[in-house]
């Protein structure tokens, strides 16, 4: 069975009814609108985003989509013990981690109800200067390592593919390029640290801080041409990388770990290929 849902109580509600609703169960903690709304971005198309805290779950959910007021409605749905974990952890969560993805959402998110307080002690701790969710230096090194890694390798495969007259080949290149921007646009704020918050703010963001880059990503999705779009998709993966370095070349050998991929690791491991030559 894939079909699996059900008709959204929300959908004929007001927000504000389906807060109130939601109020007046037992099982909920406390309620929290985040993303657009929350910014005051809001447009025709705005959907609605709720982070509700709850005493339990049945199963844990990373998130659940419906309706409010006929409109689409992303819910997180966060329970009173995640909360009090990382009110009580003595050190940011785990990036990438769902108390990392509750942690920062609680950080612009604007509170309408707060039965225990604990959405309000959750962000008191997670906007206080003294507390980040943030990278360590190894595990950003070990994520930009990986984001470097892939992003190089995709683009020469895809140069390699785009050579080739077979028509199967070529799709496959139109394919490929149309999964891979998204991937790309995503390791441009990886490697800069800065939290990646959906494509919206994103366009917000370069067009504040590198207006340049912007122009790049709309002249890219524009093209027609293959190989007009192929040289603008170079482009954006070699400005997306610029914090951690250029892009490996042909003709040079890179490893991509199945662990942590430090750099004392990665230079054995080129040392042992480069050995298998020599023994």
């Amino acid at each position: 069975m894939i079909h699996i849902s059900t008709p959204s109580i929300s959908n004929p509600l007001s927000l504000e009814a389906t807060v109130s609703r939601l109020k007046d169960s037992p099982l909920v903690d406390g309620i929290a609108e985040f993303g657009s709304r929350s910014t005051r971005h809001v447009t025709i198309a705005s959907d609605y985003d709720l982070l509700i805290l709850v005493k339990s779950l049945p199963a844990p959910v990373f998130q659940m989509a419906t309706t409010i007021d006929g409109r689409l409605a992303d819910i997180v749905l966060v329970t009173s013990e995640t909360a009090e974990a990382l009110l009580t952890a003595t050190e940011p969560p785990q990036p990438r981690s769902f108390e990392a993805l509750f942690a920062h959402k609680m950080r612009v998110a604007q509170i309408l109800y707060d039965g225990s307080e604990r959405l309000h002690r959750v962000k008191q701790l997670v906007t206080d200067e003294t507390w980040q969710v943030r990278l360590s230096d190894d595990q950003y090194d070990s994520d930009s390592y990986a984001t470097w890694f892939w992003q190089s390798h995709g683009l020469l495969h895809l140069e390699r593919m785009a050579q080739s007259p077979d028509p199967v080949h070529l799709s496959a290149v139109d394919m490929m390029l149309t999964a891979n921007l998204s991937m790309t646009w995503r390791s441009y704020f990886d490697t800069r640290r800065v939290a990646w918050e959906g494509e919206k703010t994103a366009v917000r963001y370069w067009a504040k801080h590198d207006e340049a880059y912007l122009q790049l990503v709309r002249k890219c999705l524009a093209a027609t041409d293959r190989n007009q779009k192929l040289a603008l998709y170079r482009d954006l993966v070699t400005r997306a990388l610029e914090p951690v370095g250029p892009a490996f070349q042909k003709g040079e050998t890179a490893v991509m770990l199945a662990g942590s991929n430090t750099k004392a690791e990665v230079q054995t491991t080129l040392q042992y290929w480069d050995g298998l030559f020599n023994s």
